[in-house]
């Protein structure tokens, strides 16, 4: 409101694992809260003050959101995207498997999981025009690191047991 001149925020800067998709959707909200809050505060004639209390200062979407730097916060998440291979420099898909049965999901899961990473083998075999056996394709839960697919998990979903049903997801990236 026009009226108010002093915003104070705690944020809860967690670094636990930053390069994790839900810690990055955190990062942006941290930042898109502190500059929304201070593009408010004190839009009157008093002019106005915002007040952040955090645990992690150096945390880039503080520092950028207190200096107003919209174009440099921009600048560092894109280049962590590009590094990290996450939208606009790539495509990701969640695939969930579910079942009644925790171990044919898990199960099931991992047969699917192998089989996208033969699949993505053999299609970047046929870009090559490499020659190896099918019996040298990994069988493995991730892909090679030169594929154009990488295949993360199986891993049991975050909420692991919805309406009666297991749930295990993946993670492909390209």
């Amino acid at each position: 409101s026009p009226a108010r001149t002093v915003f104070h925020s705690r944020v809860a800067s967690i670094r636990r694992r930053p390069r994790h998709p839900t810690a990055r959707r955190r990062t942006r909200g941290r930042f898109r809260t502190i500059a929304q809050v201070a593009g408010r505060t004190g839009r009157g004639a008093k002019g106005g003050r915002v007040l952040v209390q955090t645990t992690c200062p150096d945390e880039p979407a503080i520092r950028y959101a207190a200096a107003h730097d919209y174009f440099g916060f921009a600048q560092y998440e894109l280049a962590h995207r590009r590094e990290l291979k996450y939208p606009p420099y790539a495509h990701l898909v969640r695939v969930i498997v579910r079942g009644e049965s925790y171990d044919a999901v898990q199960q099931t899961a991992r047969e699917l999981a192998s089989r996208i990473c033969a699949a993505a083998a053999r299609l970047m075999q046929s870009r090559d025009g490499s020659d190896k056996a099918d019996g040298e394709t990994s069988a493995a839960p991730i892909a090679s690191a030169d594929s154009d697919v990488r295949v993360l998990g199986p891993a049991p979903a975050p909420i692991g047991r919805l309406r009666g049903q297991y749930r295990f997801y993946l993670q492909l990236s390209a």
